[in-house]
């Protein structure tokens, strides 16, 4: 099912969208993937900047806006997470992590862990554990529209 979302992007460098410097999504020993486009959702409560500003954690002072419709796996508790594809990764082979390759190949286009969700799923197993705040992983460039603000 489709759905629509305006996302915000922060970074240290001005700049837009560049489809040309979206990297695909790999699964990596680590709870995230490489790739992607990472965003929170605008007017999100506790999203990527506020995290960021209170734990003083990268530098925020430009962003982008865009509007998102696509594809969009909504992790809202535990129960959601645990559904998803999973992969054990880690040098001791117990760690789960999602299967992001997996979630693209079957059709998924975004992760969005809503800020319940990120409580929920905090220390847990499966692990989300360092995505810290409210956010939207992009997966698939082609679902993407810059917001031309003023």
């Amino acid at each position: 099912m489709k759905k629509y979302m305006r996302l915000v992007h922060y970074s240290g460098h001005n700049g837009g969208f560049d489809r040309s410097k979206f990297n695909p999504i790999r699964n990596r020993d680590f709870v995230k993937p490489s790739g992607g486009l990472w965003t929170s959702p605008v007017g999100a409560s506790f999203g990527w900047k506020k995290w960021c500003d209170e734990g003083s954690f990268g530098d925020t002072s430009h962003s982008f806006e865009i509007d998102f419709s696509g594809n969009i796996y909504v992790i809202d508790c535990l129960e959601d997470l645990k559904r998803m594809p999973l992969i054990k990764l880690g040098k001791l082979g117990y760690i789960l992590y999602p299967d992001f390759e997996k979630m693209v190949k079957m059709g998924y286009d975004a992760i969005y862990l809503t800020d319940k969700g990120q409580m929920e799923t905090r220390f847990t197993m499966p692990d989300l554990y360092g995505w810290d705040c409210e956010c939207v992983l992009v997966m698939n460039p082609d679902c993407v529209t810059q917001v031309e603000v003023e």
